[in-house]
């Protein structure tokens, strides 16, 4: 999948079809900023449509432990190469077909 990516800002794995979220991503920077000061527990965060990486890159510091969901192969592959961080569980699903029951096991 890498001859399907470009690098994007000098750091970002992206897919070089991509014609919109990148732009789209990039109005969303200041989110976690405006986000997080009414965030009260920091123990989860569940993010669904992950894409590449972007819009989560600004919360990963902030949560102790975070599971996030990226159904597209492509997507899935720019996520693992440009997340490293050990406190978040990358699941390439759609979230809403998997079973719940099984899901969450960590306690904090």
């Amino acid at each position: 999948m890498k001859n399907e990516t470009v690098i994007k800002d000098g750091k970002w794995v992206w897919p070089k079809i991509d014609e919109n979220s990148w732009v789209g991503q990039n109005e969303f920077k200041e989110l976690a900023n405006k986000v997080m000061p009414h965030v009260k527990d920091k123990n989860i965060m569940i993010q669904v449509g992950s894409n590449c990486r972007f819009i989560l890159d600004k919360f990963v510091d902030n949560f102790k432990m975070i599971y996030t969901f990226e159904p597209d192969p492509l997507n899935f592959y720019c996520l693992n190469q440009n997340i490293t961080q050990k406190n978040v569980i990358k699941l390439q699903n759609d979230f809403t077909s998997l079973n719940r029951s099984c899901i969450f096991k960590h306690r904090y």
